[in-house]
Parts: C-alpha cells; structure tokens; sequence
C-alpha cells in the first residue's frame, strides 16, 4: 500500500461490484479454511490428503459454468490427467486402499474442496469491475484489511481470545515479519495472476503448488520422494503441457 500510495497509484474503487464479489470470496474463503481445518483434525480416511488437492477441478468446472470459460477435449483430458498426478503424488506412504475410516472429517474436506473451488469464480469477477491492474490491486488491499482482519476478530472472539492480545503476540515475534512478507508476496503473486490468466488455466497451474510446497518440506526434513510420487509429478507436469500446448 505504501508503494502505490508513494508512487501515486493508489486508485480507490467507487464501483460497489468489485467489494460485494471480494467479500464474497472472502467470506467463501474463511468457511472453506475453517471446514478444511476441522475436517484434517477429524478425519482418518486415507485418501483426506487427495480429496483435499483436487479444488483444481472445482474451480475449473466452475469457471466454465459460472462465467463462461471454455475447455477444449484436450485441456479436459488434460485435468484428468492431473487428478490422476495428484492422487499419486498425495497418497499416503505405506497404507493400503480402505474404506473403514470414512467418517464426518472427510465430508468436511469435501465441502471444503467445493468451496475452495468455487471462491475462485468471484475473486475472478471482482477483476470484471477494475480497469487495470493496479486498481485491481489497490481495491484487494482495501478489501483484505477490512474482510480478512474481520474474519481474524470474529473467530478470536468465538474461541473467547482477546484481537489485541493475540495481536501484540504475534507482531513480538520474528516468524510474524516472515509472514506477513510471505503473505504479502503469495498475495501479489496471486492478484496478478487472476487478473491476466483464466480461471481455468490458473487452477491446472497451481497443481504446480502441491509439488513444490512439498520439495520444499522434504528438502527442510530430508524425506525422500517414494517411485509414486515421482510418477505424480510426471503426470502432473506432463498434464499442463497437454493444455498449454495442445489445449
């Protein structure tokens, strides 16, 4: 914000559109957050880690409903080709397939899946309402400190903790400063990639996340990839191919 403040690019939106969708995606967002959170503490099914990866497929069946984008036979093939990759890649080391442990944490995570997906569609269509990028990106600033430092106060309240205590904890310590630079990082990242890519193209894109958000794990506490998956990754990196390329 001092950024564009300081080189004269802080635009604020009047168009009322482009606040109702971010604060629907945020609201989204926060109930996707929570049911996926509760779901991974509840769950014991096996495949809770697979399920919990395939918001890919939400999103991208949903922008071509909700707002018209389109996908070729390929770039569908393309996605199934991934899901395969991301079922490979997530499945838990050294377990068998089982049904036994279904319970209510899975159906959490599922819904959760529904809503990550879906949230992408009106975090796409606030960018309907912006003329250029910096707008777009000034109006997200705006829209971040008021709905997600809500969302932050509200569900300290419901746990019964004091904002302000909590908030002087977490500003005295250095992971804080490492937080905030990485969110805000992810977060630019992210704005500009919703605002120049599809949907659809952006959703087979962050299957990218899973395999590199893992390298970084295994490189952190030395655990080795198992010959699954490397074959996920395989998959994974060949389905994007298939759409860029062939798509």
């Amino acid at each position: 914000m001092i950024v564009l403040i300081s080189l004269g690019l802080f635009v604020l939106r009047s168009d009322m559109h482009f606040y109702f969708y971010w604060f629907v995606m945020i609201s989204i967002a926060a109930v996707e957050l929570t049911l996926n959170i509760w779901g991974l503490v509840k769950s014991s099914f096996f495949g809770v880690r697979v399920v919990g990866s395939l918001s890919f497929v939400v999103s991208s069946i949903a922008a071509v409903f909700f707002i018209g984008e389109h996908l070729s036979h390929l770039q569908y093939l393309a996605i199934g080709i991934a899901i395969v990759g991301v079922a490979l890649f997530t499945w838990p080391k050294n377990q068998n397939l089982s049904f036994k442990n279904l319970d209510r944490g899975i159906v959490f995570v599922f819904i959760s899946v529904i809503l990550s997906g879906i949230s992408l569609i009106p975090y796409k269509m606030a960018t309907f309402y912006t003329p250029d990028y910096t707008t777009f990106l000034t109006g997200r600033i705006v829209g971040d400190l008021i709905g997600w430092n809500l969302v932050w106060v509200i569900s300290l309240l419901w746990i019964k903790r004091s904002p302000l205590i909590e908030l002087k904890r977490l500003m005295s310590t250095k992971e804080a400063l490492i937080l905030i630079i990485g969110a805000s990082g992810a977060n630019l990242l992210g704005s500009w990639l919703i605002y120049k890519m599809p949907v659809t193209e952006l959703s087979i894109l962050g299957t990218l996340g899973i395999i590199t958000s893992y390298f970084i794990d295994s490189y952190k506490y030395k655990d080795r990839l198992t010959g699954r998956m490397w074959a996920g990754t395989v998959c994974i990196i060949f389905s994007i191919a298939v759409f860029f390329l062939l798509g």
